[in-house]
């Protein structure tokens, strides 16, 4: 059964985008390049990354144009058991830049329905209804979402099985860790006792700005373990990719490719031996 990863941060620009195709990217290169690097059920499986941001900007990283799919999430949503019908195969797209990853595309139309969702009975538990009858077909479920605590994030988070949350170092890093893990607190007390937060990722991270190395030791110091250990460096190169809706590893220097590894290895560690979140 696949494993659902969801990134999620209430901030906007902390590049949860990124983060997904790095995850999904470096699996499926490890497959096709060093596939003794991965677990066993996750060297051939295709990754299912699905994308709950109105924007769109995972879709069409992966190749897909949000205006031109004939099926987009907004029918997941509508009705989950839609993923298993004809119509459902056409939701399933495969990205036709990354071999290996099948996407659930997104649309601006998601917002049709955000007013009216959380008032049905089943309004958070759409989306894991549906991934629950497809996760045996894959060997890692990411789920990409908005900049916001709203129903599509709220979703995101009943569904899951793990939580990871990207962030860059600004000024208002630290309130926007805080108020994203009360958030988890509570969903996992009431919503998804399984949910393991696997901790906090630092994107974008340029060590020639004073600013956020203090605010990286600052991070450090106030969330201990919980912090990955593994930092993503800034890289116009893999920015370029994203634009391009090229492969997010294509031309990048090889420290970076080796960054990316040891972060799956990182996350792989934390998802098998959970770090309890504390503050140091």
């Amino acid at each position: 059964m696949g494993t659902v990863l969801t990134i999620a941060n209430n901030k906007g620009g902390v590049g949860k985008t990124l983060v997904t195709l790095a995850v999904a990217s470096t699996i499926t290169w490890l497959q096709k390049n060093d596939p003794t690097k991965l677990p066993q059920h996750m060297r051939k499986a295709p990754i299912l990354v699905v994308d709950t941001d109105p924007q769109a900007n995972t879709t069409e990283a992966l190749g897909i144009d949000p205006v031109e799919v004939a099926v987009n999430i907004l029918e997941l949503y509508e009705n989950p058991s839609v993923i298993e019908t004809t119509s459902g195969l056409s939701l399933l797209q495969a990205s036709p830049k990354h071999k290996n990853i099948v996407v659930i595309p997104s649309s601006i139309k998601l917002e049709s329905i955000s007013n009216t969702l959380p008032s049905q009975i089943d309004g958070r538990t759409r989306l894991k209804d549906a991934i629950d009858r497809v996760r045996d077909n894959y060997s890692l479920i990411i789920i990409d979402t908005p900049p916001s605590l709203g129903i599509f994030t709220q979703n995101a988070v009943v569904a899951a099985d793990n939580i990871l949350i990207p962030l860059t170092l600004t000024k208002h890093a630290l309130l926007g860790v805080s108020n994203m893990l009360t958030f988890l607190v509570t969903a996992k007390k009431s919503q998804n006792p399984r949910l393991n937060v696997l901790g906090l990722l630092v994107n974008a991270y340029d060590k020639r700005y004073r600013l956020q190395t203090s605010l990286l030791k600052a991070i450090q110091k106030e969330y201990d373990s919980f912090s990955f250990d593994t930092i993503i460096p800034t890289s116009s190169r893999m920015v370029e990719n994203i634009a391009a809706r090229r492969n997010l590893l294509h031309n990048i220097p090889a420290d970076h490719r080796g960054i990316l590894i040891d972060l799956l290895n990182e996350l792989f560690h934390r998802v098998d031996t959970p770090v309890e979140f504390h503050k140091g």
